[in-house]
């Protein structure tokens, strides 16, 4: 990080955005002075007129909470594992605003009902690891509001969270900024998350600060290439599906071997000579708009550079084949709690009756929030996780029940890509040595062919043969990524179960990600099941899609369809809720975030699952299940608003 200035007025909205490693989150941990020892900051930092960086430590601890907060990335690390969120909400006002226990349990359980945790006084005796993702995550924010700090900084808070939590926590930073006029300052490293939140925004790129300005304008007419590129990079629901996605290829330069020039100059499509030399200084391009580039962008859009490639024939077709993957029936049931005699024992249904089948050389999308049982379906297929009953045949195989001999023999033709590369590659094995263990186990490759076939595979992957010698820690988040999707592809498997691949990386990383999966599907007619929270991405990349919801398929149909004509409300209430990197757009609509939390999968509702949050919910739907109603073409929905005489009835 380096020469990075920028200033934030009372009640605005400031989004500092760019790929991971670009610092931003450097410059917003820099505003409390929350960085490391080793780190060197010099410059200013004013806050109300003073000198953050010549206060005491004394003088530090006075404004961190108290005038400004944090909302980090991950509130399961963040907050205290072994005490309940009362201890740990009371805490921050006894300290901060010296109020007695009783003072302070009154306003904790009033902060908690101000952001929408229900029955706010019980879950102040719960913990951390008994809460949601979305629950933790409000939790954080009301904490970070409980002294009325006048910034709040919100370092990546909806990351992880799925489309529909995603889109309640922004929604409550928008009520939060707007009400009580708290300046908030956002760090994210997608466009189209703070395209309806922020007034201004930052862009980030190796350290410096490449473009900023006021939303709107930099959205409609970007002055840098990278944020050009950015915003090229992102799949839209609103607009026309592209086969290939633009991507920014290559990856930020490395900090420790500055070069002359425009660090930007190896991946832009505009670079000049004098780019190589002369790195540009931040300047005004438009009204309030400044830009460190030497080219004129004033007559370049977004929409140019994310031209729809067309639909080749044979991507369009290659889902025409026999049905290779056949799911009937699948459950899988997690026994919890204490066995109690005579008694029968509690279970968790992950999955409670999925059938789906899924043509060789297609994509199905299984998409859902967290805790609706789509990884645990993806696991089942491969028997990673032991189906509690159903069938499971893959190409003429019953993989449900065959013994070990015969799975190991069916491995091969069956893998995995995790979300996590960093966590399911060995921290000890080389990239090499995680490439060929494969092969090695199932004897796929002779001693002599093993080292030729790992520098295919990573060519294969887009990845250089010199990074072979090295350890997973050494890489990037996408070439990790691209080590996992080398690793599966080693023994030329039929199908590929990709699990939210790309949900922790950046939009120009997942871009390139994912225009890898679709050409190596079509040179290598692979089939995927394609597991995602983000309906955009899913819309991308498959050629049939399911929504599940508390272990069942709620809707079923290829992606044209469900896209354009969702008939179960669960559906169509995620599809209302996924951002667009639009302002426009995002600033005239107000989202209506599905209501309440996903129940409790042990203790499912009666009737209709879905009928504690949703709108339409009539008698019926409390007690009786709908079945997945056929609605023709392959479309089905277990909805009895989808059948037009109930829903005339209903309308009546």
């Amino acid at each position: 990080m380096r020469g990075v200035s920028f200033a934030l007025e009372q009640g605005e909205t400031l989004a500092i955005v760019g790929e991971s490693g670009c610092g931003k989150s450097a410059s917003a941990l820099s505003l409390t002075r929350l960085l490391p020892p080793t780190a060197r900051v010099s410059g200013s930092i004013r806050f109300l007129g003073e000198d953050v960086l010549g206060m005491t430590d004394q003088e530090l601890r006075e404004i961190r909470g108290r005038q400004i907060a944090m909302v980090f990335q991950d509130p399961m690390s963040s907050l205290n594992p072994v005490r309940t969120i009362g201890v740990q909400m009371e805490e921050m006002l006894r300290v901060h605003l010296n109020m007695s226990r009783r003072q302070a349990r009154a306003r904790s359980v009033e902060l908690l009902a101000s952001v929408g945790i229900p029955s706010p006084a019980r879950q102040m005796t719960v913990y951390p690891h008994q809460l949601s993702g979305g629950m933790r995550q409000r939790v954080m924010i009301a904490m970070a509001l409980s002294c009325e700090p006048k910034v709040v900084v919100a370092d990546e808070p909806t990351t992880a969270l799925d489309v529909s939590i995603q889109a309640q926590i922004l929604e409550l930073l928008r009520r939060i900024t707007e009400v009580s006029k708290t300046s908030l300052l956002m760090v994210s490293h997608d466009l189209s998350v703070v395209a309806g939140l922020a007034d201004r925004i930052a862009v980030m790129y190796a350290g410096e600060i490449v473009e900023s300005g006021p939303t709107t304008r930099v959205f409609d007419h970007p002055r840098h290439p990278y944020t050009l590129g950015l915003l090229a990079c992102i799949p839209r629901l609103d607009g026309p599906r592209t086969e290939t996605l633009r991507s920014i290829e290559g990856g930020l330069p490395d900090p420790l071997a500055r070069k002359s020039g425009c660090p930007f100059a190896p991946r832009c499509a505009f670079v000049m000579e004098r780019c190589l030399v002369d790195p540009p200084a931040l300047e005004e391009k438009a009204l309030a708009q400044v830009a460190a580039c030497w080219a004129d962008l004033s007559e370049v859009t977004v929409a140019e550079v994310a031209a729809p490639v067309a639909v080749s024939p044979s991507a369009a077709s290659r889902a025409n084949g026999h049905v290779l993957l056949s799911v009937a029936d699948l459950k899988v049931h997690f026994p919890i709690g204490t066995a109690i005699p005579f008694r029968p024992r509690p279970v968790l249904r992950a999955v409670d009756g999925v059938s789906v089948d899924v043509p060789r050389g297609g994509t199905l999308g299984i998409v859902g929030e967290s805790g609706c049982g789509k990884t645990t379906t993806g696991r089942a297929v491969l028997r990673l996780v032991e189906p509690t009953s159903g069938q499971i045949r893959f190409d003429g195989h019953d993989v449900a029940h065959i013994g070990p001999d015969e799975l190991k023999a069916l491995r091969p033709r069956m893998q995995m890509v995790f979300q996590d590369p960093y966590s399911s590659l060995n921290p000890r094995l080389t990239v090499a040595d995680a490439i060929g263990e494969p092969l090695v186990v199932h004897h796929a490759s002779q001693r002599g062919a093993l080292r030729p076939r790992i520098l295919e595979l990573l060519e294969m992957v887009g990845l250089p043969a010199r990074l072979a010698s090295r350890f997973p820690h050494q890489l990037s988040g996408g070439q990790r990524q691209r080590v996992g999707i080398a690793r599966a592809l080693a023994l030329r498997p039929s199908l590929i179960v990709a699990d939210e691949p790309t949900s922790a990386l950046d939009v120009s990383v997942r871009a390139q990600i994912l225009n890898l999966m679709r050409r190596l599907q079509d040179e290598h007619h692979l089939t995927y099941v394609f597991i995602s929270h983000d309906l955009s991405i899913v819309r991308h990349m498959s050629t049939k899609v399911a929504v599940m919801y508390l272990g069942k398929i709620v809707e079923i149909a290829d992606r044209d369809t469900l896209y354009s004509n969702p008939q179960h409300p669960y559906t169509q209430a995620l599809l209302a809720v996924v951002p667009v990197p639009d302002p426009q757009i995002e600033r005239g609509r107000r989202r209506a975030p599905i209501r309440g939390d996903v129940p409790n999968p042990a203790n499912p509702p009666r009737g209709c699952r879905f009928n504690t949050r949703c709108p339409h919910a009539f008698d019926r739907c409390f007690q009786e299940e709908p079945e997945l109603a056929d609605l023709g073409r392959g479309h089905r929905a277990a909805c009895f608003l989808a059948k037009p005489e109930v829903a005339k009835d209903q309308l009546q």
